[in-house]
């Protein structure tokens, strides 16, 4: 092993322990840090998963992505620096959401009665208790763990759409879109946690966002195809989350439009990484608007339509005589009502919204600066850069390398 793997693993080892191992090409096991090698090792070759790992390796240079029936995961990294002697990396076992040691029982005692492989009472207790311990980590890291190992083994940047997927049967390896079941169970009182703020329009929300991030961001569910389930997950996750805003006062034909443009982006979305920043701007989106309901109350219908308009319109052009037009005021009405009512002018609040936009997709997007700045629909790339450097104090490439997201 290389002194800079090692040097990395040490790292992880410091927020997320993992175990690691090395395999030649016949699948015996060079190094590993897991006292309980033994056991381990028979477990990630049940149901011939090694042997499909192996065949894959010598074939292909992506990293390999493995469910086992017992509800954990593999992965497989490949060293082929030296071709006739290709080395296989994996880390795991591990999980991506928080599980119960009567699931653990549960999947265990289904493997073992579909003859997935024979194991002793003794190692089964054993094995129940090494399973309490395997690490968590969420998908959204654990996918950035995965592309930095990739580089550090093979010098090669990659991103999480060429991963290829093994669910729990050789036969299942593919790099396609498959099926999966939804679970949605969250840890009750992350959910709760997570909705009350909603409800509230809590802006104070990052510690309940964090601990729920411990044990997967979204909803709990089974493991099968990663970014299908990432988007199944994240659909569910904009129903809970617009409930709870209409539950705190949002109306609901608003909520029910946020969350038909979340769904649609997480459709969209080409990765674990995208789907996890889409959750977290629809989450902060949704407290934010019941956090508008709740503090602009004295704000009367004709102008809280017209701000809705401007909330979802942001990427058009907007013209005030048609907000005007649209609720039966004047023009110079509007505007003075507009701003006696929120304290902004109409022209300040758009820019204010389009910068907001402008900051989450420098930082959770890989558009380009002009790109963003004609979906924004800015005459110039530079009008927008001037604007947004007088806003932030930074040029936009320079906000994005400060604030870009893992």
């Amino acid at each position: 092993m290389t002194d800079k793997l090692l040097n990395f693993y040490q790292i992880l080892d410091s927020t997320y322990p993992i175990l690691y191992w090395e395999y030649n090409a016949q699948g015996d096991i060079l190094s590993t840090n897991a006292e309980d090698k033994r056991l381990l090792d028979i477990l990630f070759s049940a149901n011939d998963i090694k042997t499909a790992m192996i065949t894959y390796g010598q074939e292909h240079d992506m990293p390999l992505i493995i469910s086992s029936k017992l509800g954990n995961l593999w992965v497989a990294l490949f060293d082929k620096s030296d071709t006739e002697n290709i080395i296989y990396h994996v880390i795991g076992p591990l999980y991506t959401d928080m599980v119960t040691l009567q699931k653990i029982l549960k999947q265990l005692d289904d493997s073992t009665s579909q003859s997935m492989i024979s194991i002793s009472l003794k190692w089964k207790k054993r094995f129940l208790t090494l399973a309490q311990n395997f690490t968590t980590i969420p998908w959204n890291i654990l996918t950035q763990y995965i592309i930095m190992l990739h580089f550090i083994i093979t010098e090669e940047r990659i991103s999480a759409s060429d991963f290829a997927y093994l669910t729990g049967k050789p036969e299942t390896l593919s790099t396609t879109l498959g099926s999966s079941d939804i679970d949605s169970n969250l840890p009750w009182q992350a959910e709760q946690a997570l909705m009350n703020n909603i409800r509230e329009g809590n802006m104070n929300y990052q510690i309940a966002l964090a601990n729920a991030a411990n044990v997967s961001f979204g909803v709990h569910i089974s493991i099968g195809d990663p970014l299908r389930q990432a988007k199944d997950s994240g659909i569910v996750f904009s129903t809970l989350c617009s409930r709870a805003a209409i539950d705190g006062g949002l109306p609901a034909h608003t909520a029910y439009t946020v969350q038909n443009m979340y769904s649609q982006s997480l459709e969209s979305a080409k990765d674990i990484t995208e789907i996890a920043s889409i959750n977290h701007q629809m989450y902060v989106d949704f407290i934010q608007r019941v956090h508008k309901v709740k503090t602009l109350s004295n704000v009367t219908p004709p102008i809280r339509s017209c701000m809705e308009y401007i909330d979802f319109h942001i990427t058009e052009k907007i013209e005030i005589a048609q907000l005007a037009a649209s609720i039966g005021y004047s023009t110079y009405y509007l505007s003075r009502k507009f701003k006696s009512e929120t304290g902004h002018s109409i022209n300040n609040y758009i820019k204010q919204k389009k910068m907001q936009l402008a900051k989450h997709l420098l930082t959770a997007s890989s558009m380009s600066v002009q790109d963003i700045s004609a979906h924004l629909n800015y005459c110039s790339n530079s009008y927008f850069s001037d604007l947004f450097h007088k806003e932030t104090g930074l040029s936009p490439n320079d906000y994005r390398e400060q604030h870009k997201k893992l």
